[in-house]
Parts: structure tokens; sequence; C-alpha cells
């Protein structure tokens, strides 16, 4: 209550004390959501103390909470995980990935995360191991002999692919040798002899040439009986050939001189050919003793007597170089 106070001859006035006026606003919330604080200020004007009232009692100033309301929060992405394996186990594969908006999920309507979950990335960039396999087999240098089999070195590397990045060597020999020019040797000869006759001792010396299809010379020197030796030229040409069709290979061009006398054989196969005995002994009676006795006649004589002229010429036939006899 206001006091009265009077005075002589004046009113009585009465003492107003001061009352608070309502809570002002002086400033914002420290947070938009979630609990902040805001300063709030009053003032004792509501009515200001007067004539001797009394002032405001308390205090002209507080901070209350506000904005307590949750915040809206944004999703975010996880890390990302492995969705599928990688399309190659080396040498550059790709692979899917996943992520899940849970870190945190959006809540109090915040926003959700951006496209953009699955992605392809590269893998297993690491280079692939590679085993190293054989190349060709190419021969290294050339045949032994032209033809009745000779020995062919080979030789291949390990460079089809070479091993890489630790793949397995190659496994196995680098080189072989196989046989090689397997035919028959079959060229067109040339064959020439020429010896001595030794009537006392009743041998020929001989010397036999033969010049091949690429005019090779093989040399021969043979000591034997005239009559061992005209056998051989022909004989063993026969059995080598070892065809009765050798009856169509009239060595009608073979001559033997002894002194003055130019002898000739007569048509016919030598004796022991391959041929059918019936068909051999026809003819090789006449042969052989035509010759011997063509030799015979000359062995009278003390001198040694010169033959010459012995030639063979043979189309695709086969010869031995180095004649064994017995």
């Amino acid at each position: 209550m206001s006091a009265a106070v009077a005075s002589n001859d004046q009113k009585i006035v009465e003492a107003v004390n001061g009352q608070w006026s309502a809570w002002v606003n002086t400033g914002t919330c420290s947070k938009t959501c979630g609990g902040g604080k805001k300063k709030q200020e009053r003032s004792c004007s509501n009515p200001a103390p007067r004539d001797g009232g009394r002032g405001c009692i308390g205090d002209s100033s507080r901070s209350i909470d506000c904005n307590s309301q949750p915040c809206p929060v944004d999703g975010q992405w996880s890390a990302w995980t492995n969705y599928k394996t990688c399309s190659k186990p080396c040498g550059g594969g790709k692979q899917q990935q996943k992520r899940v908006c849970n870190n945190p999920a959006p809540q109090n309507g915040g926003r959700d995360c951006e496209e953009g979950h699955i992605r392809l990335i590269y893998c297993n960039q690491q280079a692939c191991k590679v085993d190293g396999k054989w190349s060709s087999w190419i021969n290294d240098g050339a045949c032994s002999k032209k033809c009745e089999v000779g020995k062919q070195k080979q030789r291949r590397t390990c460079t089809d692919p070479q091993p890489q990045n630790g793949g397995k060597v190659c496994s196995g020999p680098s080189s072989r040798v196989l046989n090689c020019n397997t035919q028959p040797c079959k060229e067109f000869v040339r064959e020439l002899m020429q010896g001595y006759l030794h009537p006392t001792l009743k041998t020929a010396e001989h010397t036999r040439k033969q010049t091949t299809r690429d005019n090779e010379s093989h040399l021969k020197t043979i000591v034997g009986s005239p009559r061992h030796l005209l056998r051989y030229t022909t004989i063993q040409i026969i059995q080598i050939m070892d065809m009765c069709s050798a009856l169509s290979f009239l060595l009608d061009n073979i001559y033997v001189r002894f002194g003055e006398n130019l002898y000739k054989q007569v048509v016919g196969i030598p004796m022991g050919s391959n041929c059918a005995p019936l068909v051999a002994d026809l003819f090789s009676y006449t042969y052989e003793m035509e010759f011997n006795q063509n030799l015979q006649r000359q062995e009278k004589h003390n001198d040694v007597k010169c033959f010459i002229g012995i030639s063979r010429y043979l189309d695709d036939i086969l010869t031995i170089d180095n004649p064994v006899f017995e």
C-alpha cells in the first residue's frame, strides 16, 4: 500500500511502489534446435516507484531455455562395402560396391543422402602369372646325310610365351635329334672303272670312280680275282635293286679290253641275282663263261695287261659307295 503524506494546507499524496515490466528478449536463442539459451530483461517501470514507494525486488535479467525441439539430422553414407566379387583374379577386373544412408540415418525432417549407393571400381590390378610354353621345333643345322637316314638336330625355346610374373618355366628338353632324309639314295651316277690284270697272281687291281648328280666323286681301289671283280660290278647292282625288272636293264655297254682284244658282255643277268633262279641260271652261264674264257686267254702273257674303259650309266639306281667283298 502506498502511504499518504499530509502537510499543512496540502493534499495527502500516496507513495507508489515500483513493479516489473514484462520480460523482453534481448538476443536470439543460442541454438536453433536441440535446446539453447536466451537472455531476457525487465525493468522496474510498470510502474516505476515514486513518492517514496519501494523499488522492484528480484533480478532484472535472466537466461531461459529456448528451441528445445530436436534438430533435424541429415542422412550420411556408410563406408563402401564389396557387393560382388571381382570379375577377374588378376590383370584388372571390376567389382561392385554399395553403401547405405545410415551414418546417421535422416531424422527429424533431415535430408536424405544423395544418390549413389552403388559404384563400380577396378580390382585385382596385379599382372597375371604367365606360364612359359615351347616354341615350335626348328632345325639346328642341316641333315647329316642327303639320303638313307641322316640325323637332324632340332631346338626350341621357352618363348611362346616366355614365363612372366612368376609363371612356370617350360618342362622337357630344349633340343632333340631326329632321323631325316630317310628316302633311298636315288641318284644319276656315271661310273668309270679302270685297272690292271696281274696274270701271275690271277688278280685284278681296279679303281672305281663314281660321279653323282651333284658332281661329287667317290674313289675306291679294289684288289680281287678278275672273275670276282666282274661279278661285283654287275651282280651287286641287281641285288640292291631287288626287282626282276632288272632284266630290262641290259648291261650291254660294258667292254673289257686285254691287249689288242676288246670283249663285250653278252645279254644276260649275272649269277646270284635276286631274280628267279631259273631265269638267272638260264643267262648266267653264258655270261660268266665268256668273260672267264677271255680273261684266261690273257693269263699266258707274262707282262701286266691293262683293261680300261669299263663304264656304266645308271639312271636313278642306288649304288654302294663302300662295297664289301667276300
